[in-house]
C-alpha cells in the first residue's frame, strides 16, 4: 500500500502487465487518470488485476472528465473495484470487459457521474451477473445529490441473483423510496446484509424493510426518535402491543447496528432493541457507538427490572452483550 502520487504511477505502469492488487489511498481525481495512462498518454493495461481500491478526498466537483476509446480496456480481470474518489470518465472505461467478473463494487458518486454511468448502461439490471456484494456512495460535499427515488431503484435494480449484501449511503434517501425500491427488485429477498449508515428511519419503516427482506441476517440504519405509532399503548404494556402487531417480522435477523445516535435518545433505542429482540428471535447484537455504551447498557438493567417486560426477559437479555463500534466502518456488517 503506497500512498505517494509519483512513486504509485512509476510502480503501476512498470508492473502494470503481472500486477494482481493495486491499493492506493489519499488519491485526488485528477491523479487517477495517470494511473491509466503514461506521460506520454499511451494508455496502459492491467491484464491480471483483479483487485483495484482508489481511495481519496472528496473536494468538490472535479473540474476536468476523460473520455476513452472504446476498445480501450484496462481491467479486463476485474473482480473486486473501490473507487472511492471522483469518477472522471463519461463513459464505462472502468468497466469495459470486467462486466461477467467483477464480484465486488463500491462506487463514490454524484449526480454528475451517476447520471453517465447511466447513460452508458453501467448501471443497468443484469450488468453485473456475478455480483455479491453493492456500495453506491452519494455523500458528497459541494455536490449535488442523487435524488432519492432514482437512487435507490437504481441500485436495487442492480441486484443480480448472487448478490447477497447491499450498501446505500445518502443523507437524502427517503423512506417510502426504499420501501418501493425493495419489492420492485427481482432479486431483493436474496439480500442478507443491508446497509444504510447515514439514513435515519422510523421505527414502522424500518420493520417494514426487515418483512420484506426474509433472509436479511444484518442491518445497519440509524432510527428517528419517538416514533409515535411506538409510543401507542392501547391499554396495554408495549412489548405485547409490538408483538401483537408485527410478530413474527424475521427468524434470520442476527444483528442490528446503529451508527448515529445523535438525534435519538438512549432511551427510544433501548425501546427499539427491545422490541427488534422480541419480534426477531434470533436477533442477538446489536451494535452501537461506544461513547453511549454506559448509558445503553444501565438503560436496558432498567427495563429488565420492571414486571411488564418479565415474560420478554429472556429476549432482552440478549441484548445486554452487544458489540461497540468506534468509527463509521466498524459499525457495518458485511458478509465474510
Amino acid at each position: 500500500m503506497v500512498d505517494n502520487y509519483d512513486y504509485i504511477q512509476l510502480l503501476a505502469t512498470k508492473f502494470a502487465p503481472t500486477l494482481e492488487s493495486l491499493v492506493a489511498n489519499s488519491l485526488g481525481p485528477r491523479f487517477t487518470g495517470r494511473l491509466l495512462f503514461s506521460d506520454n498518454n499511451q494508455p496502459i493495461v492491467y491484464p491480471n488485476l483483479k483487485t483495484l481500491d482508489i481511495t481519496g478526498p472528496w473536494y468538490g466537483k472535479c473540474p476536468d472528465t476523460l473520455s476513452t476509446d472504446k476498445h480501450f480496456v484496462p481491467f479486463p480481470k476485474l473482480r473486486y473495484l473501490r473507487w472511492g474518489v471522483a469518477y472522471i470518465f463519461v463513459d464505462d472505461t472502468l468497466f469495459r470487459g470486467n462486466y461477467d467478473t467483477l464480484e465486488y463494487l463500491y462506487l463514490l458518486l454524484d449526480s454528475d457521474s451517476f447520471d453517465n454511468l447511466r447513460k452508458c448502461g453501467v448501471l443497468s439490471a443484469g450488468k453485473f451477473p456475478k455480483l455479491t456484494h453493492i456500495s453506491v456512495d452519494n455523500h458528497m460535499y459541494h455536490t449535488a445529490q442523487v435524488a432519492s427515488d432514482l437512487l435507490t431503484s437504481t441500485v436495487f435494480g442492480m441486484i443480480t441473483p448472487t448478490t447477497r449484501s447491499l450498501a446505500l449511503e445518502g443523507n437524502q434517501i427517503l423512506h417510502q423510496h426504499i420501501v418501493n425500491a425493495i419489492p420492485a427488485s427481482i432479486y431483493a429477498e436474496n439480500i442478507q446484509v443491508l446497509s444504510f449508515g447515514r439514513t435515519h428511519l422510523n421505527a414502522d419503516k424500518m420493520f417494514e424493510i426487515i418483512r420484506l427482506l426474509p433472509r436479511m441476517t444484518h442491518f445497519t440504519c440509524n432510527p428517528l426518535n419517538r416514533d409515535s405509532k411506538l409510543d401507542v399503548q392501547v391499554n396495554k404494556p408495549f412489548p405485547d402491543w409490538a408483538y401483537e402487531k408485527y410478530y413474527p417480522l424475521s427468524t434470520r435477523l442476527k444483528c442490528w447496528v446503529v451508527v448515529d445516535t445523535s438525534i435519538i435518545s438512549i432511551k427510544f433505542l433501548v425501546s427499539l432493541a427491545i422490541a427488534l429482540a422480541i419480534l426477531c428471535p434470533n436477533l442477538s447484537l446489536v451494535n452501537i457507538p461506544n461513547k453511549c455504551m454506559d448509558e445503553y447498557q444501565r438503560e436496558m438493567n432498567r427495563v429488565l427490572g420492571r414486571r411488564i417486560y418479565a415474560k420478554y426477559a429472556e429476549d432482552i437479555k440478549r441484548l445486554l452483550y452487544f458489540e461497540l463500534s468506534t468509527s463509521r466502518n466498524s459499525g457495518n456488517c458485511y458478509l465474510q
